[in-house]
Order: structure tokens, then C-alpha cells, then sequence
């Protein structure tokens, strides 16, 4: 997988020069002080590894989202949409699956690229339709949202 044009996926990659929506960096060194203390370091920065499921079939449709706790515009949107997604027609066309990109990422979705938080990738049968990257209102996401379901084909895998 890869993240704000860096490899995320296999052995011995890191996790560095993420950003949110907002234009902020995760990256080492970008601290106040100039210097990510190593424990910091180690502990954020852990390679990513696809987790390893029971094969099963694609989902039919699902909306993906890639998020990390610490993005401000993924909380704007979680107080914004998020709450009230799963009661709304979209959810129950296009389920919502939550990505934490400081988790082990799942082989299905670990080759996905992501160069900013959060981003919503809108997935029909394991195929990428297309995606909306970024968050600024409620009325941009659900427009944006119903043009990717516009895409959407029959319901067949």
C-alpha cells in the first residue's frame, strides 16, 4: 500500500510523511523541536503489515475510508456524517469499512494508494469505482458521494 506517494506495505517499510487532509505532517522530525524522540518514532512508525484473512467472497459495494485517529478533517467528517451514515439510505448501499492506517492494513485493501486523510474509495465487487479524497463540508461529501454511486453496475460478483 502506498500513502502520500510512499510504500506502506511489506517488509521493512515505514510510515513516514503521511498527511491529513489539512496539510498536516505525520512525518519524523516534524515535532516542535526538530526531533521525533525514538520511542515516539518506534512506536508510531511500525511497518505496515496486511492482515492475513479467511478467503471470502468481495463484498457486493462498500464505501472504505482511511483515516487515523490524530487527522483533524476524519474528526470533522466522523461529527459531521459519520454519526449519522449508518441510518441513512447510502449506508445501506454502500456500508462503510474503517481503515486506520496506523493499524495493520487488510490484504485486500493493502494495495490501494491514499495520499490524504481521510479518503473514502468506493469498492464494487474488490474493484476501486472511484474515491473522494478529503473532507471540507457535508453538502461537497454526500454530492461527491452520489456521483461515485452513480458509477456503481449491477450488484453481481
Amino acid at each position: 500500500m502506498t500513502f502520500a506517494g510512499r510504500t506502506l506495505a511489506g517488509r521493512g517499510s515505514r510510515r513516514e510523511g503521511m498527511a491529513c487532509a489539512s496539510g498536516a505532517a505525520i512525518s519524523a522530525g516534524m515535532g516542535k523541536t526538530g526531533l521525533l524522540p525514538l520511542f515516539l518514532f518506534l512506536a508510531v512508525f511500525q511497518p505496515a503489515r496486511a492482515v492475513e484473512r479467511p478467503s471470502s467472497p468481495a463484498r457486493p459495494v462498500e464505501l472504505v475510508v482511511f483515516e487515523t485517529a490524530s487527522c483533524v478533517w476524519c474528526a470533522k467528517w466522523q461529527r459531521d456524517v459519520g454519526t449519522g451514515y449508518p441510518g441513512t439510505r447510502a449506508a445501506q448501499a454502500m456500508p462503510l469499512r474503517r481503515i486506520d492506517l496506523l493499524r495493520p492494513v487488510p490484504a485486500d485493501v493493502a494495495g490501494l494508494s491514499v495520499g490524504a486523510m481521510p479518503t473514502f474509495v468506493l469498492r464494487q465487487c474488490g474493484r476501486e469505482i472511484g474515491r473522494i479524497v478529503g473532507y471540507s463540508t457535508p453538502a461537497v461529501f454526500w454530492n461527491k458521494l452520489g456521483a461515485l454511486a452513480r458509477k456503481l453496475g449491477p450488484e453481481s460478483c
